[in-house]
C-alpha cells in the first residue's frame, strides 16, 4: 500500500501523443508508465495539438542546435499529419504554390504594425 501511495506521488502526468519508440525507451530504463492508443479522432486532435507544442519549442528555441532540433521536430508532425489526411506531397507544394502566388512569401521580412480593415 505504501509502495502505491509513492509510485502514485512520483507521476507526472502528461497526457499528449508521443513519438512511437518513447514507450521503448522508457521500458530501457525501467521507468513505469502508461498509454493507450488513439482513435482516428482522437489522433487527428492530438497531432494538431502536437504540432502547437512543437511550434512553441522552436519560438524558444536560439541556439542553432536547438534550432535545428525543433524544426526536426516540427517537420516529423507535419509528415504525420500529411499521413494521416492522406495529403500527397505533390498537393501540398501546388496548394503552397498556389498561396504564395496569391499571397507571397516572407523574403520581404514585412512586418504588420496595423490595418484599417480586417487582413
Amino acid at each position: 500500500m505504501a509502495s502505491d501511495l509513492l509510485l502514485e506521488s512520483m507521476k507526472k502526468y502528461y497526457r499528449k501523443l508521443i513519438r512511437d519508440r518513447v514507450p521503448e525507451n522508457m521500458n530501457e530504463k525501467q521507468v513505469a508508465y502508461e498509454i493507450e492508443t488513439l482513435q482516428k479522432d482522437d489522433y487527428r486532435l492530438e497531432l494538431k495539438r502536437k504540432l502547437v507544442e512543437e511550434a512553441e519549442e522552436f519560438l524558444q528555441a536560439s541556439e542553432s542546435e536547438d534550432i535545428l532540433n525543433e524544426l526536426a521536430d516540427v517537420v516529423e508532425v507535419l509528415r504525420a499529419i500529411q499521413e494521416e489526411f492522406d495529403i500527397e506531397d505533390t498537393a501540398l507544394e501546388q496548394r503552397r504554390k498556389v498561396r504564395f502566388e496569391k499571397k507571397g512569401g516572407f523574403k520581404k521580412k514585412i512586418f504588420l504594425l496595423w490595418s484599417g480593415d480586417k487582413t
